[in-house]
């Protein structure tokens, strides 16, 4: 799995994300279910080393971000992603959706209908990408960040669902997370769902112990436990914490719509960073580790790295590293 991280206001975008990912082999290893049906077998690796932050292009302020499975069937995103940068470097578009769907294009052109037999295949949940657009058109003065989910392969083309969020007059910031977002969501929004979900859990429980327990409820002797409408006291509970959330959402947007660009870097890297120790301090797997990617995109001077994996190069201005990245 992964983190990904973006905070967008009308200054720019800082995008953070940690090296963990998921290698997928999708070829055909089939075999059959206890119904007497074929099913194809996936194998996952996950390494700690992965590029899944990338320039989409030198000469545009674009980025593409992987998550969850890196490659695409057998072929890597990240070797797709410098493929198409090289032949396609000079091609710009008035607004980021132009971007995608000529990525989109190249990916069926000149991966799947060259490379890959099979012209109709789905991913499962557990197997799809996720590629992260994000910068600018060349007409948008505001930064925008779109989330585009490949859900498989159909008549030798992609197929894909995407959102996009855009930074306005309206809109002066925007918080993105993909992958393993849980602690993410929890730090904007004051609380983490599991939390809650617990404590609803057991407030019937709750209740029926207090009304059972004479010593401190003697004026409510008559009263039937099965009396006790639950229900409503959890939803009234769960409207509270609602409250509680958009609060602290609301105050954490306030202070965002007000920071820099390093604020912003020093937010995002920090909250993939969060991420990773609350794996490293329970049972839940660490899919989110190693080394952690971050940039910022400005309209004005594009695309910068702030920290870089070992083989970044500073002496070239945060541009190029020995791979081209």
């Amino acid at each position: 799995m992964t983190a990904i991280v973006g905070i967008l206001n009308k200054k720019g975008i800082a995008i953070a994300a940690d090296s963990a990912v998921t290698f997928t082999n999708a070829s055909k290893m089939v075999t059959i279910n206890e119904e007497g049906e074929e099913v194809t077998l996936f194998q996952d690796k996950v390494i700690n080393s992965g590029d899944k932050m990338l320039r989409l292009k030198d000469k545009q302020p674009i980025a593409v971000m992987t998550v969850q499975n890196a490659n695409l069937v057998q072929l890597p995103w990240d070797v797709i992603i410098r493929w198409y940068r090289k032949q396609k470097d000079d091609s710009g578009f008035p607004k980021l959706q132009g971007y995608i769907e000529d990525f989109m294009a190249f990916v069926n052109s000149k991966v799947v209908k060259p490379f890959i037999k099979e012209k109709n295949i789905s991913f499962d949940y557990d197997h799809r990408t996720y590629l992260i657009f994000a910068g600018y058109g060349e007409t948008e003065p505001y930064p925008s960040i779109c989330n585009c989910v490949v859900t498989g392969i159909k008549d030798g083309k992609i197929q894909y669902d995407k959102s996009i969020s855009s930074i306005s007059n309206e809109q002066d910031v925007e918080l993105f997370a993909e992958g393993q977002s849980d602690i993410i969501e929890a730090i904007e929004y004051g609380v983490q769902t599991e939390r809650i979900d617990d404590i609803c859990k057991r407030i019937p429980g709750l209740m029926k112990q207090l009304v059972k327990n004479q010593n401190c409820y003697r004026d409510m002797q008559t009263l039937h436990v099965e009396a006790i409408d639950s229900h409503t006291i959890i939803q009234e509970a769960k409207e509270m914490i609602e409250n509680s959330k958009k609060l602290h959402y609301k105050k954490l947007i306030d202070l965002v719509k007000g920071y820099n660009l390093q604020e912003m870097a020093c937010l995002a890297e920090n909250l993939i960073k969060a991420t990773e120790l609350h794996r490293k301090i329970t049972f839940q797997q660490e899919g989110v580790g190693g080394l952690i990617d971050l940039a910022i995109i400005t309209r004005e001077d594009g695309f910068q790295w702030l920290n870089r994996k070992s083989w970044y190069e500073p002496s070239k201005g945060g541009r190029y590293g020995k791979f081209g990245i």
